[in-house]
This record gives C-alpha cells, sequence and structure tokens, in this order.
C-alpha cells in the first residue's frame, strides 16, 4: 500500500467515526435528561419540548413563538422550510 492510499484509508475512517458519531449523538442527546417525561407542543411553524411540571412555559414559550414568526419572515423575507 503506497502512502496515498494509507493516508486515503486514514481519512475515510476519520470520516466514518465523525459521522457515526454524529448518527448516534441523534438517537439520544446527552442534554435532554432521560430521567424526564418529554412532551411536544406542536403549532402551525414549530415544535416546542418541555418535560413534565413545565407545561405552561411550553404553552407560552408556542403562543410567543407563534405570535413573532410573521413579524420576524417578514423582516428578513424569509421563511423556513
Amino acid at each position: 500500500m503506497n502512502r496515498l492510499q494509507k493516508c486515503s484509508a486514514i481519512a475515510a475512517v476519520g470520516m466514518m467515526a465523525v459521522f457515526v458519531t454524529f448518527a448516534h449523538a441523534q438517537d439520544e442527546p446527552r442534554w435532554t435528561h432521560p430521567e424526564l417525561k418529554w412532551n411536544t407542543i406542536e403549532t402551525e411553524h414549530f415544535l416546542v419540548h418541555f418535560h413534565d411540571g413545565a407545561e405552561q412555559t411550553g404553552k407560552l414559550t408556542a403562543k410567543i413563538a407563534e405570535e413573532i414568526y410573521t413579524p420576524i419572515t417578514s423582516l428578513y423575507g424569509y421563511e423556513p422550510d
């Protein structure tokens, strides 16, 4: 195996390690506190996640997010997909 092949193989293994790490990280992010029960409020434009006991905060966050969606997207002339 020549030097170019070795470098290519090392780079490929490194890239695979990075992709596997990111793919695994999406399964269960470490910051979610798995000991809590999580809920989601779905609005027209947002998914608001909150844990049991924070329902009022989740509802208020969803309400405010929807209220400012049109002014903010109009200001920037952009709506996300």
